[in-house]
């Protein structure tokens, strides 16, 4: 469901997943993470074992709050940078894409 929320109503829906989920400030980085996560993913789809609702991890969210601040750099520059983006941001959540 998180993919059918972002697809339908997400505001990044034009960005690949990659551009916020993987680390995208080192090449080598980004392929190794893409490989680990990849194979993570293909293991869980075919295992059956992928949950209902999808968690980041910890790490998952660092990755993803660092691609946020680096796309929305001169914005981000504005505002206190103590707070994750999402904590503003709800609707940015797979989850709650487009909910009100």
């Amino acid at each position: 469901t998180q993919f059918e929320n972002w697809f339908h109503n997400g505001g990044h829906r034009n960005q690949q997943c990659v551009a916020c989920h993987l680390p995208n400030d080192n090449p080598v980085k980004h392929a190794t993470w893409k490989g680990l996560t990849g194979m993570q993913d293909v293991f869980a789809f075919y295992s059956g074992r992928v949950p209902e609702t999808i968690k980041i991890s910890p790490t998952g969210a660092a990755i993803v709050l660092d691609n946020c601040k680096r796309c929305h750099a001169e914005m981000v520059s504005r505002i206190n940078e103590e707070r994750q983006c999402w904590d503003c941001h709800r609707r940015l959540s797979h989850r709650t894409t487009g909910a009100m």
